[in-house]
């Protein structure tokens, strides 16, 4: 697992304290445990699996001085497949409306939260399934 800590006022919590290989990242196998120096303040800890995109599993929010165990990991049941639908939805959506940076961001922001495991990702992830019919259907058009 990677393990990430972000200042709690961080609102994106896209770079983890002293970057993305710095001090606030440590990558565990199971049953190992990790320390991490804290300035005063209050801090985010995002548990991840690691991946092409890191899948967020689990966090908690920590002061110093505090320990923090995480433990059984819910399974994932995400549909790789819509995921990757609702990311080609969004991102060929933002290039059109706005330009490629925009369609590149908008894609990366649907892969993100079609990996949720709430009413967000059940949105993303039926978008995307709808995106696959779609393109589906433009296959099959096009072959006849």
């Amino acid at each position: 697992i990677k393990v990430c800590i972000y200042k709690a006022s961080d609102m994106l919590q896209w770079v983890p304290l002293g970057g993305i290989n710095g001090s606030g990242v440590r990558f565990l196998e199971p049953r190992d445990e990790a320390a991490f120096e804290l300035p005063p303040g209050e801090y985010i800890v995002k548990v991840f699996r690691p991946g092409l995109i890191d899948v967020p599993c689990l966090e908690a929010t920590v002061l110093p001085g505090q320990s923090v165990v995480f433990s059984k990991e819910r399974p994932a049941t995400v549909d790789n497949g819509a995921v990757v639908g609702a990311a080609m939805v969004a991102g060929a959506a933002g290039v059109l409306l706005v330009g490629p940076i925009a369609g590149v961001v908008m894609g990366a922001a649907a892969a993100f939260a079609g990996r949720r495991d709430d009413e967000v990702g059940t949105g993303v992830r039926a978008v995307g399934r709808a995106g696959g019919a779609i393109a589906e259907s433009a296959k099959d058009f096009g072959t006849k």
